[in-house]
């Protein structure tokens, strides 16, 4: 049988222990700043570091400069002027961006590009259609389990091999036309 010697002696952890003398507000208010914080944690933002790339006199100049090479993404209104931001137009998932700054006071435009590099090359190979040396190799191997095409195909050296929905695809329309 265990003993209690006084009412006085208690054990607590200061987590657990919630004071009376705040208020409802109080508590609440701490719950949300704490739920902010934690939802801050888990949002990663991409930081995009800015560089002056050149100066132009006017905006028509500045849309002249870039002209083809950028596709016009977003516009905004600033303190300080007018921001319009442009992704590359060469292929949809490079990296980079400029941005022209359109100032209040002054008529000239600053031309603002992030640190990334352009990546053609890379992505140029993601092509979402099947390349016809590979339909062709398709044929010649004479198997219709699209699982199989995969395998044989990386045994005879492609490195860029197509997914299993875009076999399957190509065999049902193979199927069609017969």
């Amino acid at each position: 049988m265990i003993e209690i010697e006084s009412e006085s002696d208690t054990f607590s952890d200061d987590e657990d222990v919630i004071t009376v003398s705040k208020s409802a507000k109080q508590i609440a208010l701490e719950l949300d700043t704490q739920l902010d914080e934690e939802n801050s944690r888990l949002r990663n933002r991409k930081r995009v570091y800015w560089g002056l790339e050149s100066v132009f006199d006017n905006y028509k100049a500045a849309l002249d400069s870039i002209k083809n090479k950028w596709i016009k993404k977003k516009s905004y209104k600033t303190k300080t002027g007018f921001k319009e931001y442009y992704l590359c137009n060469i292929i949809e998932k490079c990296p980079a961006m400029i941005q022209l700054h359109i100032l209040n006071d002054s008529q000239h435009v600053n031309i603002l590009r992030d640190q990334e590099e352009h990546k053609h090359d890379v992505i140029a190979n993601a092509n979402k259609r099947l390349r016809k040396e590979i339909k062709e190799k398709i044929f010649e191997l004479r198997i219709t389990q699209p699982l199989n095409i995969i395998y044989s195909l990386r045994r005879h050296g492609y490195t860029n091999v197509p997914t299993q929905r875009q076999i399957t695809n190509l065999i049902s329309r193979m199927k069609k036309k017969l």
